[in-house]
């Protein structure tokens, strides 16, 4: 049993409020990094209720609550904006039957995993989005998603770089959106008393 006082309250919890708190703790043991939602489906506890008890038990030093970096809607964990700036002169591409900016973008959107050269890479990226862009210091931007960071890096140098037209590129990695999770502060200390 968890021996926890509300500070918020300035009360002294009660017996079905303490055995709420222990369900809510073995729900976090369970699954660190729960967020308080799936542990009030998790527990059948409302909500409002598992956030003061929550609030509660992060109070008594039980549990931590963390942000944590989380990508949204990905194919794959890493991704990243590139931005490809292009020559004025010399776009066109024998090589790959392009002959202006809207060719390339098309290219780039459906030709390139076509190409047998670039297939090991582009097994392991998703090209999310591909836009061609007047105005800015970029002619054309990818949405682009990779298993890690290296094959990003491979993409970038080994696929985008090396076609014809290309001048420079950037990249600036995203970060969707971060998410709040609990987590037990002191795990044996917490399993002990959950039991």
């Amino acid at each position: 049993m968890i021996k926890i006082i509300s500070k918020s309250a300035k009360r002294t919890i009660t017996k079905p409020e303490q055995d709420r708190a222990s369900q809510i703790v073995r729900s976090i043991l369970n699954h660190p990094g729960i967020s308080r939602a799936s542990v009030a489906k998790e527990t059948e506890i409302p909500v409002p209720t598992v956030q003061r008890r929550l609030a509660d038990l992060e109070d008594a030093g039980e549990v931590i609550n963390q942000y944590v970096l989380a990508p949204q809607n990905s194919f794959f964990p890493v991704r990243t904006l590139v931005g490809i700036k292009l020559r004025t002169a010399g776009l066109e591409s024998k090589r790959y039957n392009y002959l202006d900016q809207n060719q390339m973008v098309c290219f780039i959107k459906w030709g390139l995993v076509q190409q047998p050269e670039f297939s090991d890479i582009m097994a392991n990226v998703v090209l999310e989005r591909v836009e061609q862009c007047f105005g800015g210091p970029y002619e054309i931007i990818l949405l682009v998603s990779a298993l890690n960071q290296n094959i990003l890096a491979t993409f970038v140098t080994g696929v985008i770089q090396k076609l014809e037209g290309v001048m420079e590129t950037t990249t600036s990695m995203i970060v969707s959106y971060s998410k709040s999770v609990w987590k037990p502060k002191v795990k044996s200390k917490l399993k002990e008393s959950a039991d």
